[in-house]
């Protein structure tokens, strides 16, 4: 069996508050053609297990990183740690997450050279392709086209939607019956999660409806409204348990580059108001979500005034987008997800061999 090492650099995949930490545990979870190992940042070098999974972790070196990188801008590569990993258990495609503007220092280092896969996970504003990459993925054709129209590269590049975690896949989807609706926002206090438009359009809503606000940067935030609760920066468990509690989930997000909670909202049966753009627009539809226009406060008012008028009076056009979104989301199931990532690196392998 063919070899496989997910890298993430962005840091340890037991903390999972990103979609990029779920989807690598998913990954290797279920592949069945690639015996599949992990690598990811962590405060020292060492092995563990994360759910069953065995992780090995490297450092940055510090002192190295300060002295070279900060102090004389060379732009070093400083995860030395790195490299007798990849030479341990010399997988035969090496995927990267995250950083590359590292790939090309990494392979450079060692002994053998496997097929590089190089995935993008956001729309970085300067994006670094490597020379040494085979085959580059990114989280939505939003996120592809982007990275291609600011770098211009002519790599192969492929559009891998992100799976459904497993740990939400243990959740029934859920209908409650809250004494008043209740809508959830996910995005903290970050302008491009439609914050700003958000905060909005909930002082517009008429009628009684509990708001809850949980994600980064709400240290200090004071809402002024007393039907609204800040939960902060909280753990995936009871993200997913604050999820299935809620009646209405709100992404008014700005170029979103894939957005795994919508997809998560569609598996657990709940009204999704989110806006029509990014990666949202390749994966959502009018028949099993209330779309609205980017950056508009009137829209996403609109939008989120008619999930609550058809959870206030029970409406039946509500559990119709429950049920369609419910079968949207079978698409994005782990195996299925997975089955096509492990179809990608046997290309990536055909073009390694092809390049030799």
């Amino acid at each position: 069996m063919k070899k496989s090492l997910q890298i993430h650099f962005w840091g340890h995949v037991k903390n999972q508050t990103g979609s990029v930490e779920k989807l690598v545990l998913t990954f290797a979870r279920h592949q069945t053609r690639y015996l599949p190992s992990i690598a990811c940042k962590g405060e020292r070098n060492g092995s563990g297990e994360v759910e069953g999974l065995a992780v090995r972790s490297f450092a940055e070196s510090a002192l190295k990183n300060r002295l070279l990188n900060k102090l004389l801008g060379l732009h070093a590569f400083t995860f030395d740690s790195l490299v007798p990993i990849v030479e341990k258990e010399r997988p035969d495609v090496l995927h990267v997450h995250n950083r590359q503007e590292l790939v090309d220092r990494l392979v450079a280092r060692l002994s053998y050279r496997p097929a590089v896969v190089v995935h993008y996970h956001r729309n970085f504003a300067q994006p670094s392709v490597p020379q040494r990459a085979d085959l580059l993925l990114a989280v939505s054709d939003a996120t592809r086209q982007h990275i291609v129209d600011v770098s211009g590269t002519r790599k192969p590049f492929r559009v891998l939607h992100n799976p459904l975690s497993d740990a939400l896949l243990q959740h029934a989807p859920t209908n409650p019956e809250n004494p008043r609706p209740v809508i959830l926002f996910g995005g903290g206090q970050v302008e491009r999660k439609g914050f700003p438009e958000f905060v909005q359009a909930i002082l517009r809503l008429k009628g009684d409806c509990l708001i809850k606000i949980c994600g980064p940067k709400l240290e200090g935030y004071a809402p002024g409204q007393g039907n609204v609760e800040v939960l902060g920066l909280i753990p995936y468990t009871r993200f997913i348990h604050e999820m299935q509690q809620a009646d209405i989930i709100a992404m008014p997000s700005r170029k979103e580059p894939f957005g795994l909670m919508a997809l998560e909202s569609l598996y657990l049966g709940k009204l999704l108001v989110a806006s029509n753009d990014g990666g949202f627009a390749e994966m959502l539809g009018p028949d099993y979500a209330i779309l609205t226009e980017p950056g508009d406060v009137e829209s996403l008012t609109s939008g989120l005034q008619s999930a609550l008028d058809m959870v206030t009076n029970g409406d039946e056009r509500a559990e119709r987008l429950r049920t369609a979104a419910r079968r949207v989301a079978e698409n994005y199931t782990p195996d299925v997800v997975t089955e096509r990532l492990e179809s990608f690196y046997d290309e990536a392998l055909a073009l390694a061999t092809t390049r030799a």
